[in-house]
């Protein structure tokens, strides 16, 4: 009877570990930073820089566009690294520059035709397909992402934008091609990224191996839903100047 109890012991033990085993091989890989084909690691950064590649828009749904020429990355902006099962981020602040807007009044500017963000932090993830890669922009506190102000006769003064800006994440060719399972990621240079806000956007974000469907908020400016518009060229750089370091989000 004792050999019994035993076996049985054992048996359960086999099974337990064989749940274990089967629970860690489903665990999701988040898509996450590599540097010259190895893995940025957590604790781990790397300076980028970035700069407008066209013009970048936020126009409100009650009809005010704001466009702006130009931006850059403050110094300061780096890729952050991660563990297995984690996404890799990135910190940065970004300057807006050439901001016109219209539909706020008969004389309306931007002041000073410039604009800083709040400092922002990202998270690389994936579409609600679970295929293409996406990157969720969000302030490092509370809500507002940016804040305009106004100079002239202008309905409004300032007008604060809020919620999640979402990018997707391309290739930086002639031809861009955007990056996405099961297609293997090239490291290159440089990537685009190319703001893809309607109103909300539905992400797959991978945290602790665990991958969950995550509905972002809505941008908002002007007191309304509003869209957020252009593409942005990424690159690696060293004490502000760009490298020719190859690099990738790899999925």
């Amino acid at each position: 009877m004792t050999r019994i109890k035993t076996i049985g012991l054992a048996l359960l033990a086999v099974f337990a570990f064989s749940a274990i085993a089967a629970t860690a091989a489903q665990a999701e890989e988040a898509p996450y930073w590599s540097i010259e084909g190895t893995r940025l690691a957590a604790g781990k950064t790397f300076e980028i820089l970035a700069k407008a590649n066209g013009n970048q828009t936020l126009t409100a749904s009650t009809g005010q566009v704001i466009t702006c020429t130009a931006f850059s990355l403050k110094p300061g902006a780096v890729l952050l690294g991660s563990n297995a099962g984690e996404p890799g981020k990135s910190d940065e602040t970004i300057k807006y520059t050439g901001c016109t807007v219209s539909g706020n009044g008969t004389s309306c500017a931007v002041e000073n035709g410039t604009v800083e963000t709040k400092p922002l932090t990202n998270e690389l993830a994936y579409a609600s397909n679970k295929k293409s890669l996406v990157v969720e922009f969000v302030p490092v506190t509370g809500k507002v992402l940016a804040e305009f102000k106004f100079t002239g006769t202008c309905t409004l003064t300032t007008t604060k934008v809020t919620g999640v800006a979402v990018a997707g994440a391309f290739t930086d060719a002639t031809t861009p091609v955007l990056l996405e399972l099961p297609t293997a990621v090239t490291p290159a240079e440089s990537f685009l990224l190319k703001l893809t806000n309607t109103s909300t956007e539905k992400i797959w974000l991978i945290k602790g191996g665990t991958g969950t469907e995550v509905e972002t908020e809505e941008i908002n400016s002007f007191g309304a839903g509003s869209k957020l518009a252009g593409t942005a060229l990424i690159l690696l750089g060293v004490h502000g100047t760009s490298v020719t370091t190859k690099w990738s989000p790899l999925l």
